[in-house]
């Protein structure tokens, strides 16, 4: 008698939990298909997948360290209604994008007009691009799209990163064929706008808003703030001092802080480090 009562309830017992089961994997699937749905499906790879139905997958597992990066924000608004949850982890909190570049195209010369697909990438691989410098911001926002966060917009053919948007996920530094885009570690963090290392002469006569290396703000660096290498001035992220004074004598006003690209340099009262 207690043996067939132990087979029955064993029975019972093994039948719900094969339902139970089923009911798991039916909802697990479900949520793996409605997050391929909202992907783009061009099995691009970027996220490090190998196509967009492994990387819904991993979505579906829990939220992940890599991103969408041609489906941008719109995308990650539909993952994150899908996934009840954000898809992605945020990473470092405190560091900021920007865009080490100041030459947008009044500053810039041209060298050729180019009517190709209007793609930075693209742009890069004929010559270098249109513009005179070859280490600038080409302004066709490959970075746009890129950024989950809707933190850039491309003015005057140069991209602008608002720093209160950005999430530190640096999907923007990769998107970014020339490398003028980087990461400071900290809000308060000052950088040179410039990343051409060309002699000082050939950048003054490509782009009007270049480090020439002029050495004004190595000869104020009394706490070593910049140096000079490679004909670029480089800011010191350990060094403290006053960032704001030196960068009132930088002719050229390529000297910034975060969150103050459009006011005089003068204007900044902050004293962190730099980059």
């Amino acid at each position: 008698m207690l043996a067939a009562l132990f087979g029955v309830s064993f029975v019972f017992f093994a039948a719900g939990s094969y339902i139970l089961s089923s009911l798991k994997r039916a909802r697990v699937d479900s949520l793996v298909v409605n997050t391929l749905a909202s992907l783009p499906a061009w099995d691009c790879g970027l996220c490090g997948q190998d196509d967009c139905k492994s990387f819904a997958r991993v979505l579906a597992a829990g939220p992940v360290d890599s991103r969408c990066i041609p489906g941008g924000a719109p995308v990650e608004r539909r993952l994150t209604a899908v996934l009840g949850r954000a898809p992605y982890r945020k990473k470092n909190g405190k560091a900021r994008a920007v865009v080490a570049c100041a030459g947008d195209e009044r500053a810039v010369r041209p060298t050729f007009e180019y009517a190709g697909y209007r793609d930075c990438a693209a742009a890069a691989g004929l010559y270098g691009g249109p513009r005179a410098c070859g280490s600038g911001c080409l302004g066709y926002g490959n970075c746009v799209p890129a950024c989950p966060n809707d933190a850039i917009a491309v003015r005057n053919g140069l991209a602008e990163i608002r720093p209160d948007l950005c999430d530190g996920c640096g999907s923007c530094v990769a998107a970014c064929p020339t490398g003028v885009i980087r990461m400071l570690p900290r809000r308060d963090a000052w950088y040179v706008a410039c990343s051409s290392t060309a002699p000082g002469k050939v950048k003054e006569d490509s782009c009007a808003a270049s480090c020439t290396a002029c050495g004004a703000c190595e000869r104020r660096s009394a706490g070593s703030e910049f140096s000079l290498k490679n004909n670029l001035a480089v800011a010191s992220y350990n060094a403290t001092g006053n960032w704001a004074a030196i960068a009132e004598d930088c002719p050229t006003r390529v000297i910034r802080t975060l969150g103050a690209e459009k006011k005089d340099a003068g204007s900044f009262g902050t004293r962190g480090g730099g980059l």
